[in-house]
């Protein structure tokens, strides 16, 4: 079941897969958190795996930003599915991104404790995951790949500021099905 795959995933009994999306994600962050930091004058530092309070309680956050925030880069083809520029919402009435993406921010929130997520959307072309493998299979670097990408994207930043009561019931939840 999907549930179950989830539950081995997160105790690292899958293998990871590679696809598309995965690999535009990983050209096009680093030009991504360079234009959240252009725009916004904030610097984030770069993150990697955390546990929070339980050892369940596991995070993979793009980037943190002092003791109060962080920092997320998304790709998306789909500008729908998206607020408008700049828009800011409460962590558990947050619409405005898919709600896969809003829970994660949410459960950030709650696992490194933080009161606001700032997130980074690059809309980009349909066509811009072949894009990105034919420059890649041709040996360009992909600091120029992603600035090719971006300058064809339209940007958008959105921040998330936490709802402790839905994040207790999150965390509830999360723990209810470990």
């Amino acid at each position: 079941t999907d549930e179950f795959a989830l539950w081995l995933d997160k105790r690292g009994e899958l293998e990871d897969e590679d696809n598309a999306t995965l690999q535009r994600g990983r050209v096009l962050e680093p030009a991504l958190v360079d234009a959240y930091a252009a725009k916004t004058g904030t610097a984030v530092a770069m993150s990697g795996l955390v546990v929070g309070r339980q050892p369940w309680m596991l995070a993979n956050p793009d980037g943190l930003i002092g003791v109060d925030g962080g920092w997320e880069g998304k790709t998306a083809n789909r500008r729908d599915e998206w607020g408008e520029d700049g828009a800011t919402a409460r962590s558990g009435t947050n619409r405005l991104m898919p709600v896969y993406y809003a829970l994660q921010v949410a459960w950030y929130l709650e696992v490194l404790d933080r009161e606001w997520w700032d997130v980074t959307c690059a809309f980009v072309p349909f066509e811009a995951d072949k894009l990105i493998a034919a420059m890649l299979r041709r040996g360009i670097e992909s600091a120029t790949v992603a600035q090719t990408i971006l300058d064809v994207s339209d940007l958008r930043h959105y921040r998330i500021t936490r709802d402790r009561s839905f994040g207790y019931g999150l965390v509830a939840r999360a723990e209810e099905w470990w």
